[in-house]
């Protein structure tokens, strides 16, 4: 610029470029799921983030980390999965998906056959049988019997061969649950 005394001042700017595109990075978590406590929450079934606004360079990353949240008995919990995703010019997001994990099927109790005994055998499970049981969230479900008398009792509450004295034994499994 000159002024009209001819005096000349030269200012000097500087423009940058920035040569990283910009993104405007989102992270979209998978639909929160229950699944059974024998289910699998792999994220090639269950789904996986999905990302947008990524910069068209470098690759995109994206990788979880899972925080379990116990609930009300051992083969109930929710599980929140933190996803990250970072772009190749470096920006992050993230996103958290909620997985209901739920032990809703009860065990399968497998009974001895019927039995008939004479009146001094023994009525141990050991002698007349013992039913098994099978649970998809506990390797080992408790089973336990209870006795009642169908036809008679003794005083103290036995059973009495007197009049038949036949046994109603009750089964019960129960897994982790209760």
């Amino acid at each position: 610029m000159t002024d009209w005394c001819g005096n000349v001042v030269t200012g000097v700017q500087f423009i940058f470029v920035n040569t990283t595109p910009v993104s405007i990075l989102e992270c979209v978590p998978p639909p929160n799921v229950t699944v059974a406590c024998n289910g699998t929450t792999d994220p090639a079934v269950i789904g996986a983030a999905n990302v947008t606004g990524a910069c068209p360079t470098g690759t995109v990353q994206t990788t979880f980390t899972d925080n379990r949240i116990n609930g009300s008995c051992v083969g109930n919990f929710a599980i929140e999965r933190l996803w990250v995703v970072t772009d190749g010019c470096g920006a992050t997001a993230n996103a958290s998906q909620f997985i209901t994990v739920e032990d809703t099927v009860p065990p399968t109790l497998v009974l001895p056959p019927n039995v008939t005994i004479a009146c001094e055998d023994s009525r141990d499970p050991a002698a007349t049988g013992n039913a098994t049981a099978t649970d998809n969230c506990d390797n080992a479900p408790v089973v336990t019997f209870s006795d009642s008398a169908a036809n008679q009792t003794d005083g103290d509450g036995g059973v009495s061969c007197a009049n038949g004295g036949d046994v109603i034994r009750t089964w019960t499994a129960t897994g982790m649950l209760g």
